[in-house]
C-alpha cells in the first residue's frame, strides 16, 4: 500500500471511531446520523472502498425504513471495518466478485422493472455476440467493456446498487486486461459466466447474491 493509500485509511479509521458513538445510540438525532453515515459513505468511497462505501449506503436507508436490525447491522459492519484498518488491513475482508459482509439484494420499481430488463437484456444480448463472435479477441474485448458500462449506468439510475456492483468490479477487470490476443481470448472465456450471473441478478436479485455467496464458499468447503 502506497503512503497515500495508508494515510487515507488512518483517516476512514478515525472517522469511523469518531462516528460509532452516534451510530449505536437509539436516541440520535436522525438529521446528525444522516449526515454522519453520509460523511461516512463519501469517506468510504474516497479512500478506495466502494464495497464499504454500498452497504454502508444500504444501510442508511433500511435505517430511514425504520428496519429494526439496521442499526446493529451498520454498528458491526463500522466495528469490523474500524477493527480491520486499525490491523492495517483493507476496511473489509471480501474483494470482488465476493459481495461484501451486510450487502443486500436491490429492488427496482415496479414502473422500472421491465424498460430496465429490456435494457440490460440487449446488452446481455450484445456480450452474447462477443462470444459468439470468431473476430479479434481484442475487438471483443472492448465492446464487451462498453457493454459492461452501460449496465453499469443503467443499473445505478433505478437504484439496483447490487448489479451496479458487479458491472462495476467485472469493467475493473475487463479494464485491466493486458491487450494482447491470446490474453483478450483468456478474459473472454470466463466473461461468459459473468454473463449468466448478470443474467440472473436481473431476474432475481436474492438469488444472484446467493449464488455468489456460495461461489465464494466453495474454495473453504475444499480445504
Amino acid at each position: 500500500m502506497t503512503r497515500g493509500g495508508r494515510e487515507l485509511d488512518r483517516l476512514l479509521a478515525g472517522e469511523i471511531e469518531r462516528r460509532l458513538p452516534l451510530v449505536d445510540r437509539a436516541d440520535s438525532p436522525v438529521t446528525e446520523l444522516r449526515a454522519a453515515l453520509h460523511s461516512l459513505k463519501g469517506s468510504a468511497g474516497l479512500a478506495g472502498y466502494p464495497d464499504l462505501a454500498l452497504v454502508i449506503g444500504q444501510l442508511s436507508v433500511r435505517l430511514r425504513q425504520q428496519d429494526g436490525s439496521a442499526r446493529a447491522d451498520l454498528v458491526s459492519l463500522l466495528s469490523l471495518a474500524l477493527s480491520r484498518l486499525n490491523a492495517g488491513e483493507r476496511a473489509l475482508p471480501t474483494e470482488w466478485p465476493e459481495p461484501p459482509p451486510g450487502l443486500c439484494p436491490s429492488v427496482v420499481e415496479a414502473r422500472l422493472r421491465a424498460d430496465y430488463r429490456a435494457t440490460i437484456r440487449e446488452r446481455l444480448g450484445q456480450i452474447d455476440a462477443v462470444l459468439s463472435s470468431h473476430d479479434s479477441a481484442l475487438l471483443g474485448l472492448e465492446k464487451a467493456q462498453r457493454s459492461v458500462h452501460a449496465m453499469k449506468g443503467a443499473a445505478s439510475v433505478v437504484g439496483d446498487d447490487v448489479t451496479a456492483w458487479y458491472c462495476h468490479g467485472l469493467e475493473a477487470r475487463l479494464r485491466a486486461a493486458v491487450r494482447t490476443e491470446p490474453s483478450a481470448r483468456d478474459v473472454l472465456v470466463g466473461l461468459g459466466r459473468h454473463r449468466a450471473l448478470l443474467a440472473l441478478m436481473i431476474e432475481d436479485s436474492a438469488r444472484g447474491l446467493a449464488t455468489l455467496n456460495a461461489l465464494a464458499e466453495e474454495p473453504n468447503r475444499r480445504r
